[in-house]
């Protein structure tokens, strides 16, 4: 991966992170489409600043288990999630094909 924007901050809660984290790249580098993390920038406000700027918001909602690609590749049955709370939907994208493969790119070093 490439890191393509820094900043810096004294606050313990990355929830507020999130969106500086996004402006921080240059805009000389392009339109950003997809904004991914970890359950720790998770939040409503987030999610409706990335829909303001049309970024498609991809937050995982809690902590993965520990090797849960396995369980992931082993479990054929896919879990239905209904709701239209933020957390639901947020579920919905990630267990979504499209949503779990921009997903896992967070943890990859190659593309």
């Amino acid at each position: 991966m490439i890191i393509v924007g820094a900043h810096c901050n004294a606050h313990v809660n990355d929830k507020q992170e999130f969106i500086p984290a996004i402006d921080a790249v240059p805009q000389e580098l392009g339109d950003i489409s997809n904004a991914v993390a970890d359950t720790g920038y998770f939040s409503e406000t987030n999610i409706d600043q990335c829909q303001e700027r049309d970024i498609k918001p991809i937050i995982s909602t809690a902590r993965e288990k520990h090797n849960s690609y396995l369980d992931n590749v082993l479990n054929t049955n896919v879990e239905q999630i209904t709701g239209n709370t933020p957390v639901e939907k947020m579920r919905q994208t990630l267990k979504s094909e499209e949503g779990s493969r921009i997903y896992k790119k967070r943890k990859q070093t190659r593309i």
